[in-house]
């Protein structure tokens, strides 16, 4: 079984490479103008929630 999974491994790093790219696209593209937005709507409760008192 360990001397397949190193077949497995070499076989398919070309494509986990390819992965790894479309993984850092996804983080760049969706996930961190997500916390971009998270982040600028938490400033402005706090914001908020500064002023009230």
């Amino acid at each position: 079984m360990g001397k397949k999974k190193k077949v497995d491994a070499g076989e398919s790093t070309p494509r986990s490479n390819k992965r790894a790219m479309l993984e850092k696209e996804f983080l760049e593209d969706v996930f961190v103008p997500a916390l971009e937005d998270q982040l600028k709507k938490a400033k402005r409760r706090l914001k908020q929630l500064e002023g009230k008192p």
